[in-house]
C-alpha cells in the first residue's frame, strides 16, 4: 500500500479501505503527539518560558496560542463524525474508520469507546466551536469557563485515542503498532539556540555601544551603524515584494 493510501480511498474497499483510513488516523495522531510534546517542552517550565519571552514576548505569546489551538483542532477533527450533517463529504476520522469495519461485537465496543472519548473531549470541542471556528459571545464573557481547557485534558484524550487505535489494529488487522513516535526533544535544540543566541546578541550590542561611545565627537566623525552587526537579511523588517 502507498505511503498515503487515503488519497485513493475511492479506489479501495473492504480491509484495504479500513487500513487506509487507519493509516491516516495513525499519521495524524503521531503529528499531534509531537506537537503536544513540543508544547509541553516549551511552556511547562517557567525558566524555559523566560527564554522564549526574553527573545520576544510577543512572538512567544503568538506561538503559545497557535500551537495549543492547532493541537485542539487536530484532536477534534479526528473525533468528528464521518459526515457533517447532510453534506455528501466524508471526514477521515475515527468514526469513518469504525464504520468501515465489518459489524461485530468488537466494532460495537470501538463505537462505545469513541463516544466516551468524545465526551471526554467535549471541552476541546467547545473551544474549537466557540472560540476558534466561531466567536461565541457568551463564551467570551468575563468569568465564563466554556472552552477553556488544559494540556492535561489534551494529554488524556490523546492517550485514549492512541489506545483505541492500537486495539483496532490488533483485532482487525492483526498488527501491533507503536502509536507514538520516539521523542526527539525538538524543542530543546530550539531553546538552547535561543538562549545562547540571546547571550551572543547582547554581547554584540554591548560591543557596538562601546565602539559607538568611543568615537570622538566631531563633524567629520563617522558613527558606526548598528545594522552592520547583522547579516543583510536581518537588518530591517521583512517586506514582501507586493
Amino acid at each position: 500500500m502507498k505511503d498515503r493510501p487515503w488519497e485513493n480511498l475511492d479506489d479501495l474497499d473492504g480491509t484495504e479501505a479500513s487500513e487506509a483510513i487507519a493509516a491516516f488516523c495513525w499519521s495524524r495522531l503521531a503529528i499531534l503527539r509531537t506537537q503536544q510534546r513540543i508544547y509541553v517542552g516549551l511552556y511547562s517550565d517557567p525558566e524555559r518560558v523566560a527564554v522564549l519571552r526574553n527573545a520576544s514576548q510577543t512572538v512567544a505569546g503568538v506561538m503559545d496560542d497557535a500551537l495549543f489551538d492547532v493541537i485542539v483542532l487536530g484532536i477534534c477533527r479526528l473525533l468528528d463524525p464521518r459526515k457533517a450533517g447532510r453534506t455528501p463529504y466524508r471526514n477521515l476520522t475515527f468514526d469513518l474508520l469504525i464504520a468501515s469495519l465489518p459489524p461485530s461485537d468488537r466494532t460495537a465496543a470501538f463505537t462505545f469507546a469513541r463516544i466516551r472519548l468524545c465526551e471526554r473531549a467535549e471541552v476541546l470541542r467547545d473551544r474549537r466551536d466557540k472560540h476558534l471556528a466561531h466567536t461565541d459571545v457568551d463564551s467570551l464573557r468575563q468569568g465564563s469557563e466554556v472552552g477553556w481547557t488544559s494540556m492535561q485534558d489534551i494529554e488524556i484524550v490523546l492517550q485514549g485515542m492512541g489506545d483505541l487505535l492500537e486495539q483496532i489494529y490488533a483485532s482487525e488487522f492483526e498488527r501491533h503498532i507503536v502509536t507514538w513516535p520516539a521523542d526527539r526533544f525538538h524543542e530543546l535544540g530550539f531553546l538552547r539556540a535561543l538562549y545562547f543566541g540571546k547571550t551572543a546578541h547582547d554581547e554584540r550590542k554591548a560591543a557596538f555601544t562601546k565602539e559607538y561611545m568611543g568615537v570622538p565627537l566631531s563633524r567629520n566623525s563617522r558613527l558606526p551603524d548598528l545594522g552592520t552587526i547583522y547579516p543583510k537579511f536581518l537588518r530591517s523588517p521583512f517586506r514582501s515584494a507586493d
